[in-house]
Protein backbone atom coordinates (compact mmCIF):
# COMPACT_ATOMS: atom_id res chain seq x y z
CA UNK A 1 0.00 0.00 0.00
CA UNK A 2 1.25 3.48 -0.90
CA UNK A 3 2.47 5.55 2.04
CA UNK A 4 0.93 9.03 2.09
CA UNK A 5 1.82 11.53 4.80
CA UNK A 6 -1.01 14.06 4.70
CA UNK A 7 0.59 16.16 7.43
CA UNK A 8 3.69 16.74 5.30
CA UNK A 9 1.82 17.96 2.20
CA UNK A 10 1.93 21.60 1.16
CA UNK A 11 -1.86 21.59 0.88
CA UNK A 12 -2.32 20.52 4.50
CA UNK A 13 0.35 22.93 5.73
CA UNK A 14 -1.26 25.80 3.79
CA UNK A 15 -4.76 25.14 5.12
CA UNK A 16 -3.51 24.51 8.66
CA UNK A 17 -1.43 27.70 8.65
CA UNK A 18 -4.37 29.75 7.34
CA UNK A 19 -6.61 28.29 10.05
CA UNK A 20 -4.11 29.25 12.78
CA UNK A 21 -3.73 32.74 11.32
CA UNK A 22 -7.53 33.21 11.31
CA UNK A 23 -7.89 31.94 14.88
CA UNK A 24 -5.03 34.15 16.10
CA UNK A 25 -6.43 37.28 14.45
CA UNK A 26 -9.90 36.55 15.84
CA UNK A 27 -8.30 36.31 19.30
CA UNK A 28 -6.46 39.60 18.79
CA UNK A 29 -9.73 41.26 17.80
CA UNK A 30 -11.45 39.80 20.88
CA UNK A 31 -8.66 40.95 23.23
CA UNK A 32 -8.99 44.45 21.79
CA UNK A 33 -12.45 44.66 23.28
CA UNK A 34 -14.42 43.92 20.14
CA UNK A 35 -16.32 40.80 19.23
CA UNK A 36 -15.54 41.23 15.53
CA UNK A 37 -14.25 38.32 13.49
CA UNK A 38 -11.86 38.13 10.57
CA UNK A 39 -14.82 37.29 8.31
CA UNK A 40 -16.56 40.49 9.39
CA UNK A 41 -13.34 42.46 8.91
CA UNK A 42 -13.03 41.11 5.37
CA UNK A 43 -16.59 42.22 4.58
CA UNK A 44 -15.88 45.66 6.08
CA UNK A 45 -12.74 45.89 3.92
CA UNK A 46 -14.76 45.11 0.78
CA UNK A 47 -17.47 47.63 1.66
CA UNK A 48 -14.96 50.33 2.50
CA UNK A 49 -13.86 50.22 -1.15
CA UNK A 50 -17.19 49.17 -2.75
CA UNK A 51 -19.90 50.59 -0.50
CA UNK A 52 -23.42 49.88 -1.74
CA UNK A 53 -22.73 46.70 -3.67
CA UNK A 54 -25.10 43.74 -3.56
CA UNK A 55 -24.54 40.54 -1.58
CA UNK A 56 -23.60 38.51 -4.66
CA UNK A 57 -20.71 40.89 -5.39
CA UNK A 58 -19.51 40.76 -1.79
CA UNK A 59 -19.71 36.96 -1.92
CA UNK A 60 -17.48 36.91 -5.02
CA UNK A 61 -14.96 39.37 -3.59
CA UNK A 62 -14.75 37.56 -0.22
CA UNK A 63 -14.93 34.08 -1.78
CA UNK A 64 -17.72 33.12 0.64
CA UNK A 65 -20.75 30.96 -0.09
CA UNK A 66 -24.08 32.81 -0.20
CA UNK A 67 -25.32 31.04 2.93
CA UNK A 68 -22.13 31.76 4.89
CA UNK A 69 -22.12 35.40 3.81
CA UNK A 70 -25.81 35.75 4.72
CA UNK A 71 -25.01 34.58 8.23
CA UNK A 72 -22.06 37.01 8.49
CA UNK A 73 -24.17 39.91 7.19
CA UNK A 74 -27.04 39.12 9.56
CA UNK A 75 -24.67 39.30 12.53
CA UNK A 76 -23.12 42.50 11.19
CA UNK A 77 -26.54 44.05 10.68
CA UNK A 78 -27.58 43.15 14.24
CA UNK A 79 -24.43 44.94 15.46
CA UNK A 80 -25.33 47.93 13.25
CA UNK A 81 -22.08 47.58 11.28
CA UNK A 82 -23.90 47.41 7.95
CA UNK A 83 -27.20 48.57 6.55
CA UNK A 84 -29.18 46.88 3.77
CA UNK A 85 -31.20 49.05 1.38
CA UNK A 86 -33.67 47.74 -1.16
CA UNK A 87 -33.27 49.26 -4.60
CA UNK A 88 -35.42 49.09 -7.71
CA UNK A 89 -35.28 45.30 -7.66
CA UNK A 90 -36.67 44.12 -4.32
CA UNK A 91 -34.76 40.84 -4.66
CA UNK A 92 -31.37 42.51 -4.42
CA UNK A 93 -30.43 44.83 -1.63
CA UNK A 94 -27.41 47.08 -1.59
CA UNK A 95 -25.22 46.81 1.47
CA UNK A 96 -23.56 49.78 3.10
CA UNK A 97 -21.01 50.12 5.86
CA UNK A 98 -22.45 52.26 8.66
CA UNK A 99 -20.53 54.86 10.63
CA UNK A 100 -20.27 52.28 13.44
CA UNK A 101 -18.81 49.81 10.94
CA UNK A 102 -16.31 52.39 9.69
CA UNK A 103 -15.22 53.18 13.24
CA UNK A 104 -14.78 49.49 14.04
CA UNK A 105 -12.78 48.99 10.84
CA UNK A 106 -10.51 51.88 11.88
CA UNK A 107 -9.87 50.13 15.19
CA UNK A 108 -9.26 46.68 13.62
CA UNK A 109 -7.13 47.67 10.62
CA UNK A 110 -4.00 48.57 12.65
CA UNK A 111 -4.35 45.32 14.63
CA UNK A 112 -4.54 43.31 11.39
CA UNK A 113 -1.61 45.23 9.92
CA UNK A 114 0.54 44.65 13.02
CA UNK A 115 -0.37 40.95 13.01
CA UNK A 116 0.53 40.67 9.32
CA UNK A 117 3.94 42.21 10.03
CA UNK A 118 4.45 39.78 12.92
CA UNK A 119 3.53 36.75 10.80
CA UNK A 120 6.01 37.68 8.08
CA UNK A 121 8.80 38.89 10.34
CA UNK A 122 12.16 37.92 8.90
CA UNK A 123 10.85 37.50 5.34
CA UNK A 124 12.66 39.53 2.71
CA UNK A 125 10.73 41.56 0.11
CA UNK A 126 11.84 39.02 -2.50
CA UNK A 127 10.53 36.13 -0.39
CA UNK A 128 7.24 37.97 0.13
CA UNK A 129 6.77 38.56 -3.62
CA UNK A 130 7.71 34.94 -4.38
CA UNK A 131 5.36 33.58 -1.70
CA UNK A 132 2.50 35.72 -2.98
CA UNK A 133 3.16 34.58 -6.54
CA UNK A 134 3.17 30.93 -5.51
CA UNK A 135 -0.09 31.31 -3.58
CA UNK A 136 -1.74 33.04 -6.54
CA UNK A 137 -0.61 30.23 -8.86
CA UNK A 138 -1.89 27.66 -6.40
CA UNK A 139 -5.26 29.44 -6.27
CA UNK A 140 -5.40 29.57 -10.08
CA UNK A 141 -4.83 25.81 -10.18
CA UNK A 142 -7.62 25.29 -7.66
CA UNK A 143 -10.01 27.42 -9.73
CA UNK A 144 -9.53 25.29 -12.88
CA UNK A 145 -12.48 23.10 -13.81
CA UNK A 146 -12.17 19.64 -12.30
CA UNK A 147 -10.08 20.76 -9.35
Amino acid sequence: MMQFDLFDTLGFLTVNTALHAKQNLNSIFLRSGTDATLDQFVVMSVLLINDGIVQKQISEKCDKSDSNLTRILNVMESKKLIMRKTGKDARSRSIYLTETGKQLYSKLAPLASDYNRQVFEGFSETEMRMFKGLLLRMRENLMKPGS
